[in-house]
């Protein structure tokens, strides 16, 4: 089964946050003319990772479960590929944002022998089916 990053209220929401980081720049420069440019270089580096690196992000990661292995992949410019069999797998950990079920920031952590494998931005219905 193939599990592919989170919903569109999620997407819609991150879109709401990056306006909302654009907002309180402008309204922050407006009222401190004298951080103009300081304020503004740091809003626009996070309007610019909330606004296109995030959901790119998102919408390039996911998971496959076939069989008895694992599969994963995620990356916007360089593309990570993680494949574990199941049998390797210690224990499993899952993490869980306050607002998990709109956000659809769901994250399940494999730890195996050699490290860790995070599959990442599940929705909420696909963490409980892996769990």
């Amino acid at each position: 089964m193939i599990y592919r990053g989170t919903t569109k209220t999620a997407f819609w929401l991150w879109i709401v946050a990056t306006l909302f980081f654009g907002a309180f720049g402008f309204f922050l420069s407006y009222f401190f003319p004298f951080l103009n440019e300081i304020i503004s270089a740091i809003f626009l580096i996070l309007t610019t990772i909330s606004g296109i690196y995030l959901p790119l992000l998102v919408k390039k990661t996911y998971c496959k479960i076939d069989g008895d292995k694992v599969y994963s992949q995620t990356g916007v410019i360089f593309a990570r590929s993680t494949t574990i069999n199941l049998n390797d797998v210690l224990y499993s950990s899952v993490c869980k944002t306050p607002l998990s079920s709109i956000t659809g920031l769901n994250f399940i952590i494999l730890n195996t022998f050699g490290g860790k494998t995070m599959l990442l931005f599940l929705s909420k219905d696909d963490c409980k089916e892996i769990r």
